[in-house]
This record gives structure tokens, sequence and C-alpha cells, in this order.
């Protein structure tokens, strides 16, 4: 097994470039890069697929995507790799998938502002000075719940994994800040785009998601805003701990970096029925996110720079829209 990012004795480029991740069994399947990209790709053109019959917005199908998918990828990565590549994934592993996509459609089928709008309101009717925020935060409560609480609470008690095995705890000198730089660089790399993007129709009648908090003057109360804020941030860390943590790293043990495109299928059908790029790219950030995670074994730096994109993204559309605190 190698090592991770944050051990000395090993350079960080070469490590960091090793299809080999850290916390994989010795026997996990390693395929080369031109069938590990193949088999990531599955997920875009899945996407590109869905998109082109026009069936996105078919939220009841999303079990069926997933399955799809994941049936493609393994059909992928058995062609790469021969038909043994699964022998090594024990009973443990398959447990964790199945907690992980379990989490991900209860959170599809019960958790969006669609189920809200359907019933979810009969039981959090909006009322009261929160009434603006109370669908979103219904959306940040039941994926903290159904993406995060539950899961975690079930990987530890009865699969018997602990929160630095799902990079969900980084000790001393586990080497959290060891890539800093490079999340650094990528969120100035994102940044243009973003600027860019604010700039257009689409995403300005999206963005801020907060938007229905502002008046008729386009003020926005601001003791509402730190709430929304914090519901908001709330997702991403949900996403990252069930996507990048118990999901990818539960997997890692038996799987390797087969656990990558596997994690990114179901990531990226659950991103359908927004725009087709942000669906796609979806897949490069889950990737690249998912990536660097093994390597210094800890998703918090991942929340981070999502965090960072998500917030600049309603910066930019604020302004745009002539939105400002109050």
């Amino acid at each position: 097994m190698v090592t991770a990012l944050s051990d000395p004795s090993t350079g960080w480029l070469p490590t960091l470039l090793d299809r080999q991740m850290p916390g994989a069994a010795p026997d996990a399947p390693r395929p080369g890069w031109g069938w590990l990209a193949a088999a990531t790709a599955v997920g875009p053109a899945l996407a590109a697929g869905v998109y082109a019959a026009g069936l996105e917005r078919v939220g009841s199908l999303q079990a069926l995507w997933v399955l799809l998918g994941l049936v493609l990828v393994a059909g992928t990565l058995r062609l790469g790799i021969g038909p043994g590549w699964l022998a090594p994934v024990r009973g443990r592993t398959v447990l964790v998938l199945g907690l992980a996509l379990t989490a991900h459609l209860a959170m599809w089928y019960l958790g969006r502002r669609d189920a809200w709008s359907s019933w979810g309101q009969l039981l959090f009717p909006a009322e009261g000075p929160m009434a603006p925020l109370v669908p979103f935060l219904y959306v940040a409560g039941c994926a903290t719940l159904l993406r995060l609480v539950v899961p975690v609470i079930v990987a530890r008690r009865l699969l018997g994994l602990e929160l630095r095995e799902l990079g969900l705890w980084s000790p001393g000198g586990s080497g959290l800040w060891c890539l800093w730089p490079v999340y650094s660089a990528l969120y100035l790399l994102l940044l243009p785009l973003l600027i860019a993007a604010s700039q257009t129709t689409s995403f300005l009648a999206r963005y801020p998601l907060c938007r229905e908090l502002a008046g008729a003057d386009g003020s926005l109360p601001v003791e509402l805003v730190a709430v929304y804020a914090l519901a908001y941030a709330m997702l991403f860390v949900s996403g990252e701990g069930l996507w990048r943590g118990i999901l990818l790293f539960g997997a890692e043990r038996d799987l390797g970096v087969c656990a990558l495109p596997i994690m990114v299928l179901p990531y990226v059908t659950s991103h359908f029925g927004k725009p087709l790029p942000e669906t796609v790219g979806a897949a490069v950030a889950g990737t690249v996110l998912g990536w660097l995670a093994l390597k210094h074994r800890s998703i918090w730096l991942g929340v981070a720079l999502h965090v960072a994109v998500a917030a600049t993204m309603d910066l930019l559309a604020a302004a745009a829209n002539g939105m400002w605190l109050r």
C-alpha cells in the first residue's frame, strides 16, 4: 500500500499521480488510465443521452439511471481489468455502496424542493418570519439528515467504520492542509468562469438561491441571509460527506481507484434537471475532488472549495440583480 501525501518520505507529485490509493488493499483492482477515464466518462455520456431524450426532469426515473449507469461502469471496468475485477470486494464494501446509494435515492425522492411542495409543506408549513426560507431549510435539513447523519451512524454502528476511515476526521499530521495551494488554484481557475456566467440571463434567473428573501427594493434581511448561508453550507457538507466520504472512502479499500467512477456516476445523476453543462461539469469536479480527497485523506478542503464557489456565485448574482443586505 502506498503512502498518503502527508508522508514526507515521498515526493508529493509522484504520490498525487499514482493510481494506487493510500487506503486501498494490495489486491484492489488498478485499471490503466484509458479504462479508468472510459469508466469515469460513463456518467457524462449517460447524462448526454438522457438530456437528448428530454428525460432529465423526469425525477421518478432517478433509480433507473443510477442502476443503468452503474451497470455500464462495471462493464467498462470488466473490459479493462478482466472478469475477476470484483473478486477483492468484501461484504462490508457492498453494504457501504448500498448505504450510500440508498441515502442518495432517499434524498432524491424525499428531500428535494418538489417533495416539500407535494407533501412536505403539510408537515412544515411556510409561516411566520421564516416563511420564505422554509422550503430551502426543508431541503438542507433533509440533506443533513439523509446524506450525513443517518449514513454516518449506520456506517459507524453497524459497519464499524470510523470517521477517519470515511475522510470525515483528520487528526494532527494527517496532511489535511498539504494540498491547500491546489484547491486555491482550482478556485482561481473557476473564478473567471463564474464571472462570465454571472453575466448570462440563465444564471441570473437561478441565482442567488436566496432570491425569495429579497424585498421589492432588492434588500435582503441580514438575519435571514445568515440562516440561509448556514443551511447552504450544510448542503455541501452533507454532499461531500456522502459522495467523497462514505461512498468513496468506504469503497476505497476493496475497489481502489475504481471507486472513483462508481462514485462519479450517481453524483452526476444527482444533477439531472440542472443545465447540461453543470451536470457534465459535476463529473469533472467529482473526479478531481475525489482524487484529491483520497490522496490527502480528508473531504474538508473539498467542502471549503464547494462553499467558496457557491458563495461567489450568489454574491455575483446578487450584485448583478441589484440586491443588497439590510
